[in-house]
């Protein structure tokens, strides 16, 4: 299975995944982006951003501050999948989305064990 690491390493900080759910989201200067519509939220306001902290992309709203984390939690909260103890099932589900909806080309080639992407 991909880590983490990997993960974030193939999807430029985890920035892939969220253009791929939010692809209204509009970069801005600085390691952030615009404000969205909350993809979790029933509100049709504009609070949801992400932003660069070093290489990784993070979430969070400017209103509903438990909505915030990295691209591993908002994957959880994207497919529904309780984060704590389900983070494989998480980035499995992520790939394949990367993979199969966007038609992305990830170079496996330097892991480890490129060809075991199962969720177990």
């Amino acid at each position: 299975m991909v880590t983490k690491k990997e993960f974030l390493e193939l999807t430029q900080g985890g920035l892939m995944f969220y253009k791929l759910i939010l692809p209204k989201l509009m970069m801005k200067e600085g390691g952030q982006t615009g404000f969205v519509i909350n993809p979790f939220r029933d509100c049709p306001f504009k609070t949801f951003q992400i932003y660069k902290k070093g290489q990784i992309w993070l979430f969070q709203d400017s209103v509903w501050s438990q909505d915030r984390g990295n691209v591993f939690k908002f994957g959880a909260l994207y497919y529904k999948i309780k984060y704590k103890g389900h983070e494989s099932e998480i980035k499995f589900a992520m790939l394949h989305d990367l993979l199969h909806l966007q038609k992305v080309e990830i170079r496996l080639s330097h892991l480890s064990n490129p060809l075991n992407i199962s969720a177990s």
